[in-house]
């Protein structure tokens, strides 16, 4: 007993954060790339190889961009699992 004094006896709670896992939501869609369009009208065969080898690499790099967003979210535990 300290009679007069301010001394605080009972300690103060330390507050500790809770992380909480917030699963990206990417949407069936966003996953899927669509095919290579129809070739439209072209003026030369030169016009026609070009539009081809873009069409081409465009999917490419479409397909590879998805295939690591897949990548990326195999890596995240579940919904409901603890991480």
């Amino acid at each position: 007993m300290t009679g007069c004094g301010t001394q605080v006896t009972d300690p103060v709670p330390t507050l500790v954060p809770k992380t909480v896992l917030v699963y990206p939501e990417t949407g069936g869609l966003a996953l899927i790339c669509a095919g290579e369009p129809p070739v439209g009208e072209v003026s030369t065969d030169v016009e026609a190889v070009q539009w081809a080898e873009a069409a081409r690499t465009a999917g490419e790099d479409c397909r590879g961009k998805l295939a690591a967003v897949r990548s990326w979210l195999a890596g995240w535990p579940k919904r409901g699992e603890s991480p």
